[in-house]
């Protein structure tokens, strides 16, 4: 894997799929999608197996790298 997922759109699906598929994880909504070549949207929520639940929304800049929102 690239050393920095957030650089590619592909990249940073598979660093999501590979977090979502954890044993501890009983559930997930998250989807990722492109909304441009430079940048991506990551949304959904993620439920454990203890009954938490994280909720989350990330805008990605994937010419610098980074999570800007």
């Amino acid at each position: 894997m690239e050393s920095n997922p957030l650089r590619t759109l592909h990249a940073y699906s598979n660093f999501v799929q590979e977090a979502v598929t954890r044993v501890s994880v009983h559930h997930s909504t998250v989807s990722v999608w492109s909304d441009s070549k430079y940048t991506g949207i990551v949304e959904g929520e993620i439920f454990f197996s203890n009954d938490f639940r994280l909720r989350m929304r990330e805008e990605i800049d994937f010419d610098a790298g980074l999570i800007i929102s």
